[in-house]
């Protein structure tokens, strides 16, 4: 964002670029596919979902499809931040950029999720306290699983909106 506030200023408001309605909307779509055929319970906000996914909020984790679910809409996560660093990139082509004191914050948010390996991340701490009720096979999937997801999608995605936010 640092080129961009250099390239067009900063704005005097807080102009939401109309692509986001669309981006959410598909981000829900997709969360919604992949959690059967009941709405998802989450809100795709950056601030939410670590929290939800921390194990200690309103997301149930006591069941193996609780477990299951939620990387499913893991998943749709990833799809969210990609395609938010899009809209971003878009809105900037069209002058429409987010203040620098609100990015800077967003900043920090981001830089907190970007932790070397799964275990770092809050959204390892369901496998920390997975029941003891699982059988011994599904607790190893769900924590390759998660382990998988993590360090393969979600931690990359993670510091592709850091490093954009960052740098563009």
């Amino acid at each position: 964002m640092r080129r961009l506030w250099d390239r067009f200023g900063e704005p005097a408001g807080a102009a939401r670029p109309a692509t986001t309605r669309g981006l959410h909307r598909a981000a829900q779509q997709s969360m919604m596919r992949s959690t059967s055929s009941r709405p998802p319970r989450t809100s795709v906000k950056l601030t939410f979902m670590p929290a939800l996914g921390s194990g200690t909020n309103a997301q149930p984790f006591e069941t193996v499809e609780d477990y299951e679910r939620w990387l499913q809409r893991l998943d749709g996560l990833v799809v969210w931040m990609d395609q938010a660093i899009v809209n971003l990139r878009e809105g900037a082509a069209k002058g429409v950029v987010q203040p620098r004191a609100v990015m800077e914050k967003v900043l920090v948010q981001l830089d907190a999720m970007v932790v070397p390996q799964a275990q770092d991340s809050q959204y390892y701490a369901p496998i920390q306290r997975l029941p003891a009720s699982f059988s011994a096979a599904d607790r190893e999937r769900l924590t390759a699983e998660y382990t998988s997801m993590l360090d393969g999608k979600l931690l990359p995605a993670y510091k592709r909106l850091r490093d954009f936010v960052r740098d563009d």
